[in-house]
């Protein structure tokens, strides 16, 4: 009996089946998307060039700016201040930055490995939450809520004998 009622299941399944149409859907073209795991729950945009946002009050909306020159000063051999230039209109509240430190001029040689570089406390840019030490040389984030005509970043080579700002 109970092989009877399988057997009249799977038939009734099979009709069934048959009498339903198939379906189709529309789809999009697949996208991909990069970025840098930065922590388990931050990512950092993929690096599309230097470049700057400048603003004019905490909540306007950004004006398109541009970095000018990236020079570096040394300290010691293992320590320096970048300075970032930026064309941002006078007046600008604050700007973000999105930088590429080793394009800077009068980087000695030695600066040939990051792996182990912090940005010092003094900074004229707080970097992005999603940004690290081991990012650098690219740095992001947001100058002081005043803007200079060059913002000024402390870098040593020797994160683990300095007090650094970032991870």
């Amino acid at each position: 009996m109970a092989g009877v009622a399988v057997a009249m299941a799977l038939v009734f399944l099979s009709v069934t089946q048959g009498s339903v149409s198939t379906t189709s859907a529309a789809w999009t073209d697949r996208t991909v998307v990069t970025a840098t795991v930065t922590s388990a729950s931050t990512w950092l945009s993929p690096f599309t060039g230097n470049s700057c946002k400048a603003y004019s009050s905490p909540s306007a909306a950004p004006t398109t700016c541009a970095i000018t020159a990236i020079r570096y000063e040394e300290i010691s051999d293992t320590s320096g201040h970048f300075y970032i230039s930026t064309n941002a209109p006078g007046g600008s509240h604050h700007v973000d930055v999105d930088v590429d430190l080793k394009r800077a001029t009068s980087l000695p040689r030695t600066w040939t490995s990051w792996a182990e570089a912090g940005v010092l406390p003094g900074s004229h840019v707080t970097p992005d939450r999603a940004w690290t030490c081991s990012t650098l040389p690219r740095l992001t984030g947001r100058s002081l809520d005043w803007h200079l005509t060059d913002l000024q970043v402390p870098v040593t080579l020797q994160r683990s004998t300095a007090n650094t700002i970032c991870a």
